[in-house]
């Protein structure tokens, strides 16, 4: 693939964000709250508990925000499980003119008074609070109530009562004139009556839909979103009387709704969305999470709710229900509510350190591996790169069986296929509506072959996830390297993240400009490889029609090459690199691209790539050139062993099936792989460490053998160096240790060494660098009955996922 060439990227990854997801929080169960919705759209739910495994959930629901036939809904969550949803209220008025209903928000007080507020009016801004009460849970309500002129109830989230039994309803406005957002209070007493207003200083922000917050010191705080793209507080230390003007927080706020619960154990819990407000509405809103603080100024995430490339996922809610279970409904697509139950420990976890993988590279990285697939006219013309002057009709491939290349991949352990659907050479194995030069115009299947669908649809029957290779550079177009060109190229996107997806990879060759046919000029064409295909924008089309699809390139963004084609990643391997600090055609970037950067900033791993032959297309003469079973396993372990996922190019031949010398190799292999970690030594072994984080079961050294990816051994803060020892029982022969970290926390170890007991005394077997979402180091194999791994040095706490013995 000629790699060294391969462009880079000049621009961060718009809207990437972390993947914080902590096991020591436990998910207790997620649901939505009605299978069938029974309105088009729904929004803003509010929840309360109403008595044990009893609770009851309310939203507003119609055909669309502000029409007219919004109401008010309630549902019942009784043993587990949800009731069916009633109407509760609408906007008719005594005139008879229908307004649409907004809000709603639950509240029980502690006397056993449950209140339903909700808005009712034309818009946000000249709307009126309106509430309704029931004394037995529910099964009575009082006739809806108007509140007081200029009163409007708590606008979004829930109100809290005061120990002499008043009640502080959070809330803001909307102005008619100017469109003005202001938050301020509203009390009343313990029955909802003798409404008070209480005023506070927002400044220059722009803030609605408070949340309130309460302190063992007695101090308060309120949470709001705000139009300035961050979540802002402001405190009081008198009970609510006097609030601090409005400032900033820390926290990311895309103009969207939060809401926040104290804990029992002072852990203050909030729900938000991590990022600021994109070019539309829903923006923003695709990613959710759940942030915990001790002191309502340092959070840090502690859950990921929701993490999609697109998507509303909002309004939140939360509460915490005796048992000590956090729950936490919002809105799904405008389509439903979601309830979600957590378990919060009592000691925090750790907080990330450095950049950490989003949803889609955790994906990537659980693959582990992945095959590449090339096959063009290439394959019959015994060349690596096509001048693009190929006439279509030498693709003929004549016993072609895609199912035979997807199942062997399959059975050799690969999760996932890219297929060139276009090369340099610009022949298409797709029949583009914008090209000639495709496998429309060859005898393949008379024109009527499509490789590319052929290959989706396979990886669909064999479970492997599909993954595309379309050149860049066009030797064939005669647009090439005018602007005319890169419409084009986006056109030949478009059709094959529209036709064939979905897609778990893009992959972007550098090799770009140079000699070619181009039509039939056949001369040399140079193109800047940074701005000719104005990267930004067109990636961003991929990004609209494929959201989570992880781009590869020399610097990413989604990961980056590993700085040669020898199937070898550094012995240590960082997962974070700085890609600002890199360009096109730099010298010398091979090993910063091999290792990694301990202090990068964004989280870009290395994707090892490497072929079965010695080129990576077809070539009869290399048949007795395919890589040893024994040299695919050592490739394995430099690769997968040392925390990247590895990419193995299996080319067709030219019958259009995968070679039997290539079957034979991927079998072997497998067999290695399979046999060498047949059995884990350490499953559920016994497991103790020199220290576990608040000595809590969460983050105790079990954590390391019990089988469950998602929990792990840590140190407190202040600790970074540790040690663990696995009781193998009795007497094994060892031959591997695999380690892996909770890279959902960050990479963070820099030095461990390996022991084994012997003779009665530790003796070192094997140190290291980097770990990583996986490390594997083959020993000289001991007979040992104990392992002791210890962490040396280390960004932060260490937090290790896992310990296994071979």
């Amino acid at each position: 693939m000629h790699l060294k060439s391969v462009f880079f990227l000049l621009f961060a990854f718009a809207g990437a964000t972390l993947f914080a997801q902590t096991p020591a929080v436990l998910l207790v169960k997620e649901e939505f709250i009605f299978d069938t919705p029974p309105v088009p759209s729904c929004h803003a739910s509010s929840i309360v508990q109403l008595g044990d495994q009893h609770l009851m959930a309310t939203w507003f629901g119609g055909t669309a925000e502000g029409k007219p036939d919004v109401t008010i809904w309630l549902a019942e969550y009784r043993k587990g499980k949800w009731g069916q949803p009633k109407q509760m209220a609408d906007g008719i008025m005594d005139a008879g003119k229908r307004y649409p209903c907004w809000n709603p928000v639950l509240f029980k007080t502690r006397e056993g008074k449950l209140m339903l507020y909700y808005k009712v009016g034309p818009n946000p801004r000249e709307w009126w609070g309106m509430v309704r009460y029931s004394t037995d849970n529910g099964k009575n309500w009082s006739a809806p109530e108007k509140l007081p002129e200029g009163i409007m109830g708590p606008i979004k989230n829930k109100p809290i009562q005061l120990p002499n039994g008043d009640i502080l309803h959070p809330t803001s406005t909307e102005s008619v004139t100017g469109n003005i957002w202001h938050v301020h209070l509203e009390k009343t007493d313990k029955n909802g009556k003798n409404w008070q207003k209480i005023s506070i200083d927002n400044g220059d922000f722009g803030a609605i839909q408070p949340s309130i917050l309460t302190y063992p010191d007695g101090k308060m705080q309120m949470l709001c979103r705000s139009r300035q793209n961050v979540v802002v507080q402001t405190w009081s230390s008198d009970g609510g009387k006097t609030w601090s003007p409005v400032s900033a927080l820390s926290l990311p706020n895309p103009n969207s709704g939060t809401d926040a619960v104290t804990l029992k154990n002072g852990t203050q819990i909030l729900i938000y969305n991590p990022l600021i407000r994109g070019s539309d509405w829903a923006k923003g809103r695709n990613k959710l999470r759940v942030a915990a603080s001790k002191d309502g100024t340092n959070w840090q995430d502690i859950y990921t709710l929701e993490d999609e490339g697109k998507g509303e996922f909002s309004y939140p809610a939360v509460i915490q229900t005796t048992d000590g279970l956090v729950h936490i409904t919002y809105t799904h697509e405008r389509k439903n509510v979601k309830h979600v139950v957590l378990k919060v420990p009592d000691v925090l976890p750790p907080k990330p350190v450095g950049p950490t993988p989003s949803k889609a590279q955790m994906g990537w990285h659980e693959m582990e591996q992945n095959a590449f697939i090339h096959f063009t006219t290439n394959t019959f013309t015994d060349l690596e790169w096509g001048y693009g002057d190929e006439k279509p009709s030498i693709f003929n491939p004549t016993q072609t069986d895609v199912d035979q290349w997807i199942k062997t991949l399959k059975e050799a352990g690969f999760k996932g296929a890219i297929l060139t659907c276009k090369h340099h050479d610009g022949f298409t194995l797709f029949p583009s509506q914008y090209t000639e030069h495709s496998i429309k115009n060859s005898p393949y299947k008379n024109g009527k072959g499509d490789i590319v669908r052929e290959v989706a649809d396979a990886c669909k029957k064999y479970g492997l996830k599909f993954g595309v290779y379309l050149s860049p550079w066009d030797r064939n177009h005669p647009e090439y390297g005018k602007p005319g060109y890169v419409e084009y190229y986006r056109n030949q996107l478009k059709e094959i993240f529209t036709n064939y997806g979905p897609a778990f990879e893009m992959w972007f060759d550098g090799a770009n400009g140079g000699d070619g046919y181009y039509g039939g000029a056949r001369e040399k064409r140079q193109i800047k490889g940074s701005t000719y295909y104005d990267w930004p924008k067109t990636l961003d089309l991929v990004r609209q029609m494929e959201p989570n699809v992880i781009f590869f390139s020399d610097a990413g963004p989604g990961v980056r090459w590993v700085g040669n084609e020898r199937g070898v990643a550094g012995e240590t391997n960082w997962n974070s690199i700085t890609p600002d600090t890199l360009f096109a055609g730099k010298g010398g970037i091979e090993k910063l691209l091999n290792t990694g950067s301990e202090d990068g900033t964004q989280w870009i791993p290395a994707e090892v790539d490497v072929s079965i032959r010695p080129g990576w297309f077809y070539h009869a003469k290399e048949d007795a050139k395919v890589r040893t079973p024994e040299n695919l396993f050592d490739i394995y372990l430099t690769s997968v062993g040392r925390g990247s996922t590895l990419l193995l190019n299996v080319p067709p031949d030219r019958r259009g099936l995968i070679h039997e010398n290539d079957v034979k190799a991927l079998q072997g292999w497998r067999a290695l792989i399979d046999r060498e970690f047949k059995t884990n030594l350490a499953a559920n072994a016994k497991v103790k460490a020199s220290a576990y984080r608040g000595n809590v079961a969460n983050y105790a050294p079990g954590n390391l053998t019990d089988g469950n990816k998602e929990t792990y051994w840590t140190t407190n803060d202040d600790v970074t160096t540790g040690s663990v020892e696995i009781d193998l029982g009795k007497p094994q022969t060892v031959k591997y240790i695999t380690l892996k970290e909770y890279i959902a926390l960050g990479q963070r170890v820099k030095a461990f060494e390996v022991e084994a007991w012997q003779n009665g005394a530790w003796q070192k077997v094997a140190q290291a660098t980097t770990i990583g979402y996986k490390r594997i180091l083959k020993l000289t194999p001991v007979q040992t009955d104990k392992i002791r791994v210890t962490i040396t040095a280390s960004k932060a706490s260490p937090v290790l996922s896992a310990v296994e013995v071979y």
